[in-house]
C-alpha cells in the first residue's frame, strides 16, 4: 500500500527579492550581505509570530504558520522592516521584496512543505507589487473580519500552472478600516503604505511689488521639484498647490481637500541682492507645527538655500525620509540673472505665439549668461516647439534639429532632472515619431523623479502608445492622485488613456476637466462614439475654427498630416477609433 505523506492545513507565506540579479550584477558583495540582513530580519519575524521557516531558496523565504492571522501580521511587519534596512542606502540599491499569502492543505516532509497551495503562495508573491502582498480568497475569507488592514480586490487571475484562475486580493500597506479607508478600494484609490504626503503651498511674496511674484512663484516650484525627487514621500503637484494662491487658508482643510498629511508655508522677501525665507512644516491632522525656519542670504546663494529647505523639510517627517544624494551639476551661483530669467520665462508661459515668443527671447538671454544651464535648454527645446506647434507648419529640418539640440543638450547637463528627460521623451515621439527612444527616456524620467505628475503621467501615455493599457491606467490614475486639482495636461493624458481604453464617459470626464486646448478633437470624438452626435458636431465646430485660426492655409492637408504624425495623440488608438469618432463629429473630412 502506497505511504501516506503527513498533511496538514496551513498559511503559506512565500517572499521573493524584486531584481535579485540587477543587484548582484552591479554590487555582488554587497547585496549578499544585506540579503543575509534582510533574511535574519525575516528570521526573526517569522519566529515572533510563531512560524516556521520551511526553505530558503537564494533569495526567496518559504515560511507557514498555523494561524491565518499571524501569517498576515507576519509579512506586514517584514515589509516594514525591510523597509527599514533601506534608510541608510541609496535607492538605486533598495532591497524590495514580494510577497504571497495562501491558506490550504500542505504536505509535510520533515520541515519542508510540498503541494499546490505552496505553488499558489508563490504565484501570488509574483503578482505582488514591490514591497506589497497578495494574499488568496482563502487567506482573505479567513483574516478579514479578525484584522484592521484595508484590502484590495483585484478579481481573478489566471496563473501560471494552476489549473483555475485565482481571486486575489492586495493588502493595502498603511490602510486600517478605521482610518476612513473602509470604501471599497481598486487599483486607482489605493496608496503605497507608509508614505506620508505632503503639500507645498505658493510662498507669499512679501517684497511690496507685485512683479517679484514670479520669484516666490519660482523657488516654491524648485522646492517641490526637489522634494519630489524622494520616493518615501508622495508630494502633490504645484497645479494643485498653486490653487490657494493669495488665499487665506486653513491647514486641516488643505490637507482634507489635497489629500495632504503634512502642509508647507512659507514666505519670501526680496530686497536688492539680499532675500529673507521663512518655512514651517505643519501637521494637518492637527495643526501642530513640526517645524520652521528662517533664511537669511544674498541671492547668489538661492540655490543652496532650496537644498537646505527640501533636506531640512524631509528630515523632519515621520520615518524621516532617507537621505539621497543631491546629484545635480554645480550650478552657476556667480550670476544670478540667468536664474532670475528663466524664472520670468517660467511665468511667462506658452500658451499663444507671444507667450511663447516672449519665453524664446528670455531663455536665450539666459543661455546667454550661463550656456551651461539645463533647464534653459529644456525650456527653450519646448518653447520652439510650442512655436512650431501654434503656427502649425511644416517641420522644416533647420527647426528640428534646434528643438533636439536644446532638449538632448539638458540632459547631457543634468542627468538628475526628470522633467528635461521627459521633454526630450515628448519630442521624440512627436517630433521624431520614436517611440523606442521616447520610452527610454520616460523610464529615466520616473526613476529620477516618482512624484512629479506629469512625468508619471507621461510616463503611462507611453505605455498607452505600445498598447499597454493596464500600466497606462494605472500610472495615470497615480498622476491624478498626485495632483487632485489639476486642470492641465495630467487629465488630458488620463483622458486619452481612457479614450483608448474605450472608457468613454470616464474620458469625457477628464476632458472636461481640463483647460487644455488640446482637448477638443478628443471631446468631440468621445461624444460622437456615446451616441451623442449633435453635441459632437458642436464641439467639432469650434475645434475646426480654433485650428483654421492657428493655420488657414491648407487646414485639412495638415491636420490630416498631424494626425498620421500621431501628433493629435492617436499614438495608442489601435483599433482606429479617435479617426472614426472624428470623422463622425465632422473634426475630419
Amino acid at each position: 500500500m502506497k505511504e501516506q505523506l503527513p498533511r496538514k492545513l496551513s498559511a503559506i507565506l512565500h517572499a521573493d527579492l524584486v531584481g535579485y540579479s540587477r543587484h548582484t550584477g552591479e554590487d555582488e558583495e554587497g547585496t549578499y550581505q544585506r540579503l543575509r540582513n534582510c533574511l535574519s530580519t525575516a528570521d526573526e519575524c517569522v519566529a515572533s509570530y510563531n512560524g516556521t521557516i520551511c526553505n530558503y531558496a537564494g533569495d526567496a523565504i518559504l515560511a507557514d504558520f498555523s494561524s491565518a492571522v499571524s501569517a498576515l501580521n507576519c509579512a506586514v511587519h517584514m515589509q516594514q522592516k525591510f523597509d527599514q534596512c533601506n534608510l541608510d542606502i541609496p535607492e538605486s540599491r533598495d532591497l524590495e521584496f514580494r510577497i504571497g499569502l495562501n491558506l490550504g492543505e500542505v504536505i509535510v516532509d520533515g520541515e519542508e512543505i510540498f503541494g499546490d497551495s505552496v505553488n499558489i503562495a508563490a504565484r501570488l508573491q509574483a503578482l505582488a507589487e514591490p514591497g506589497g502582498i497578495c494574499i488568496s480568497k482563502k487567506l482573505w475569507e479567513e483574516v478579514n473580519s479578525r484584522v484592521d488592514y484595508q484590502f484590495a480586490d483585484k478579481g481573478e487571475i489566471s496563473v501560471k500552472n494552476i489549473e483555475k484562475p485565482i481571486n486575489v486580493f492586495q493588502v493595502v500597506m498603511g490602510g486600517t478600516k478605521n482610518n476612513n479607508l473602509d470604501r471599497p478600494v481598486t487599483s486607482e484609490s489605493s496608496t503605497p503604505a507608509l508614505k506620508p504626503s505632503i503639500a507645498i503651498l505658493p510662498l507669499t511674496n512679501m517684497s511690496g511689488d507685485s512683479e517679484q511674484e514670479y520669484f516666490s512663484d519660482g523657488l516654491t516650484e524648485d522646492i517641490i521639484t526637489g522634494l519630489s525627487r524622494f520616493r518615501s514621500v508622495n508630494v502633490i503637484a504645484r497645479n494643485s498647490t498653486f490653487v490657494y494662491k493669495g488665499k487665506a487658508v486653513m491647514v486641516r482643510a488643505v490637507g482634507q481637500e489635497l489629500g495632504a498629511d503634512y502642509v508647507v508655508e512659507g514666505s519670501v522677501r526680496r530686497a536688492g541682492d539680499r532675500v529673507r525665507i521663512t518655512v514651517q512644516l505643519i501637521n494637518a491632522r492637527d495643526d501642530n507645527h513640526v517645524w520652521a525656519q528662517k533664511y537669511d542670504r544674498v541671492l547668489d546663494d538661492i540655490f543652496a538655500v532650496q537644498d537646505e529647505v527640501v533636506a531640512a523639510i524631509a528630515s523632519a517627517l515621520p520615518n524621516q525620509i532617507r537621505h539621497v544624494e543631491q546629484a545635480r551639476p554645480e550650478r552657476t551661483k556667480s550670476d544670478i540673472r540667468a536664474y532670475d530669467l528663466i524664472l520670468h520665462a517660467s511665468a511667462q508661459g506658452m500658451d499663444t505665439l507671444k507667450d511663447a515668443a516672449r519665453a524664446i527671447n528670455l531663455l536665450e538671454q539666459a543661455l546667454e549668461i550661463d550656456p551651461g544651464y539645463a533647464v534653459a535648454h529644456s525650456w527653450l527645446s519646448s518653447a520652439y516647439t510650442m512655436e512650431w506647434d501654434h503656427k502649425l507648419i511644416p517641420k522644416p529640418e533647420a527647426v528640428v534639429a534646434k528643438i533636439m539640440k536644446h532638449a538632448r543638450r539638458a540632459v547631457e547637463l543634468d542627468q538628475t532632472d526628470g522633467l528635461a528627460y521627459t521633454t526630450l521623451s515628448d519630442h521624440c515621439l512627436f517630433i521624431m515619431s520614436d517611440l523606442t527612444e521616447a520610452r527610454v527616456h520616460a523610464e529615466r524620467a520616473v526613476q529620477l523623479n516618482p512624484n512629479e505628475s506629469i512625468i508619471v503621467a507621461w510616463r503611462g501615455y507611453i505605455h498607452n502608445c505600445d498598447g499597454e493599457s493596464k500600466q497606462a491606467m494605472e500610472l495615470c490614475a497615480r498622476a491624478t492622485r498626485l495632483d487632485p486639482l489639476a486642470v492641465g495636461w495630467v487629465k488630458f493624458l488620463h483622458g486619452v488613456v481612457c479614450f483608448d481604453s474605450e472608457q468613454y464617459d470616464r474620458a469625457i470626464d477628464m476632458f472636461l476637466a481640463t483647460n487644455s486646448e488640446e482637448k477638443w478633437g478628443h471631446l468631440a470624438a468621445a461624444y460622437a462614439l456615446i451616441g451623442q452626435t449633435d453635441r459632437a458636431r458642436e464641439i467639432a465646430k469650434r475645434t475646426r475654427q480654433m485650428w483654421i485660426e492657428s493655420s488657414p492655409q491648407g487646414l485639412d492637408e495638415r491636420i490630416q498630416e498631424l494626425f498620421n504624425a500621431g501628433g493629435l495623440y492617436n499614438h495608442g488608438n489601435l483599433d482606429g477609433s479617435f479617426e472614426r469618432g472624428m470623422r463622425i463629429a465632422g473634426c475630419l473630412r
